[in-house]
């Protein structure tokens, strides 16, 4: 685990207990959702899986608050999971949230029209290249990276081009807002 992965959960597992710290979260982590949810064009029709969501995972709170959309969240410590799960039952959001303890390359991601993939997932070339390879035509991933002052402080940054390993083809982001790619097969 990279460096600013480990303060990140450290810090949102006492904010998932935290009312204020929850609220702080949620402000700070709103503009940027919404304006994915504007790049990826997600609607309530949309079934989204949000790959790393963390003890907070204030990406698919903001989707299925924001656009009433489906959202699986996917996270691969079974601590994050645990504590996500109770705040989303504490948010009255089951209903709309579904979390999954998996690792994001050991999962069947076809029944999903959009993916998201957090800054935290590692590896994420190989999450973000299986994804690719096994969604269907006219899936939307949307990747979400570091800011250009922090990007030291994350191993895994995925870079704007992906190799298809299907079609033997370098894909190129379709758009690009605040450090989040859009892909879309």
């Amino acid at each position: 685990m990279n460096v600013i992965g480990y303060i990140t959960k450290k810090i949102e597992g006492f904010v998932s207990r935290n009312c204020i710290g929850m609220c702080w979260v949620e402000k700070y982590y709103a503009q940027l959702v919404k304006n994915e949810i504007s790049l990826g064009d997600i609607t309530a029709e949309d079934r989204v899986m949000c790959i790393g969501g963390g003890p907070v995972p204030c990406t698919a709170i903001g989707i299925a608050r924001e656009t009433g959309a489906k959202v699986a969240v996917v996270d691969n410590d079974p601590m994050a999971v645990k504590l996500a799960s109770e705040l989303i039952k504490r948010l009255n959001l089951k209903d709309r949230i579904e979390v999954i303890e998996a690792n994001g390359q050991n999962l069947m991601p076809n029944e999903f029209t959009v993916i998201h993939i957090a800054k935290q997932v590692c590896p994420r070339e190989e999450v973000l290249k299986y994804m690719w390879n096994n969604v269907s035509e006219g899936t939307r991933i949307l990747v979400r990276n570091p800011q250009k002052g922090l990007k030291f402080l994350y191993e895994n940054r995925c870079s704007r081009k992906i190799k298809n390993e299907k079609a033997d083809e370098f894909l190129t982001e379709e758009e690009m807002i605040n450090g989040t790619l859009l892909f879309v097969r």
